[in-house]
């Protein structure tokens, strides 16, 4: 009798550990639980695709909700385009954001491995960041930062954190500078000028030192006065290659291999508050793009004196060139950028200003023209133009039907 007892309870304390939980709910459930989401569950359904075969040890996913595709920013009405950015919007693994402490900031692989999009190990980021007031913050392409309004979200693969809008997929870098950093336009017209837009567009796991325009205009005539030569060495000392830094991840004292032909290192100086590499400091940090990631600086670094350390107290650094007169004439910051006749499509060509997920454009590539992958994305960005007259009312469809 006591051993039929015994067997009972065992009997019942198996099923409880195998039945399934009550409480998982499956991803369609718990979207339609939301009374907020009905854009995104509609998405959803529409590209099952995306969410068959998750990974067993689960996933984040990020939900927008209605009033996120009310706003715009980074929607993109391109069917084609849309299964490219709802990846990006799955993050590996499950990360409950109520569990960060306040002042972190971690860098979370996704689904999109894309490499048009993710030419990166493990697929495309996006960072999570704590505010000190609890507020979690992601970062995504476009420099754009969304906020999650509810935050883990249970079901049965995973977790949904909700945001208020919307994130915008990593572009290629000639795509990123024209649409969303132009106080870059220098620097990438110097790139064109030097045929190294494919290099430092295509090489993966990259740390780009992007210099602001204002640190191109100081010496002017003599950047543009440079030799192709001269100038690739020059741009080629801004390329950190296979490794993907955050500002964080710049120790103070540390040297970094550049794209260099002799592997020439910067020197990454931190004080208080500023981060130096070589003399130039880091003025906008962590902008994600198909690579890697560019922290922009305020000089052009030289590489004939590299690993210089800075004046850390002095409120300016001494300029890192020196060029004869007739080559510094026209310099300072009411100089016109040099470099940006070199950039393909200035004037003539219309430029989308859509930030939602898209491969290059038609001008990207080394030449300034489109071919291979490149003409695929001209295609990609000629169906999203034609698209833009009709976003609102489309999402107007979707939240009505």
């Amino acid at each position: 009798m006591r051993g039929a007892r015994h067997l009972t309870r065992l009997a019942a304390a198996l099923w409880l550990v195998t039945a399934p939980s009550v409480s998982a709910q499956s991803l369609g459930s718990v979207l339609a639980g939301q009374a907020n989401l009905t854009t995104f569950r509609r998405l959803v359904q529409e590209n099952q695709d995306v969410y068959t075969d998750l990974p067993k040890d689960g996933v984040t996913i990020i939900a927008p909700n209605d009033g996120a595709f009310v706003k715009g920013q980074g929607w993109d009405s391109d069917e084609s385009s849309i299964p490219t950015w709802l990846q990006y919007g799955i993050l590996s693994g499950r990360h409950a954001l109520e569990k960060l402490a306040p002042g972190d900031t971690q860098t979370i692989p996704t689904l999109l491995t894309d490499k048009r999009f993710a030419n990166v190990t493990n697929g495309q980021k996006v960072l999570v960041t704590v505010q000190p007031g609890g507020e979690v913050v992601l970062t995504s392409g476009a420099g754009t930062h969304v906020t999650v309004v509810k935050a883990d979200v249970p079901f049965d693969g995973g977790l949904v954190q909700i945001i208020e809008s919307l994130m915008v997929t990593p572009r290629r870098l000639e795509g990123s500078i024209r649409d969303s950093y132009t106080d870059l336009t220098g620097f990438l017209g110097a790139l064109y000028r030097a045929e190294l837009v494919d290099e430092f567009a295509e090489t993966a796991n990259s740390t780009i030192l992007a210099p602001h325009n204002a640190a191109w205009q100081r010496f002017g005539a003599g950047f543009e006065s440079m030799g192709r030569e001269e100038l690739r060495r020059v741009l080629r000392y801004h390329l950190v290659p296979g490794r993907v830094l955050r500002a964080a991840d710049l120790e103070d004292g540390t040297r970094l291999a550049t794209g260099d032909d002799k592997g020439t290192e910067v020197r990454v100086t931190r004080f208080i508050n500023d981060i130096y590499v070589d003399t130039g400091r880091i003025i906008q940090t962590d902008l994600l793009i198909a690579n890697g990631i560019i922290q922009v600086v305020d000089a052009v670094l030289n590489v004939d004196e590299g690993g210089a350390k800075p004046d850390v107290t002095a409120s300016a650094q001494a300029p890192a060139f020196t060029f004869a007169e007739e080559e510094a004439s026209g310099t300072g910051t009411a100089a016109d950028v040099p470099f940006t006749s070199a950039l393909p499509c200035t004037a003539e060509c219309t430029t989308s200003t859509s930030r939602g997920p898209q491969a290059t454009g038609t001008t990207e590539g080394n030449g300034g023209t489109a071919n291979g992958d490149d003409a695929d994305s001209a295609a990609v960005m000629a169906r999203e133009m034609a698209g833009v007259t009709g976003l609102f009312a489309g999402i107007l469809g979707i939240l009505l039907a």
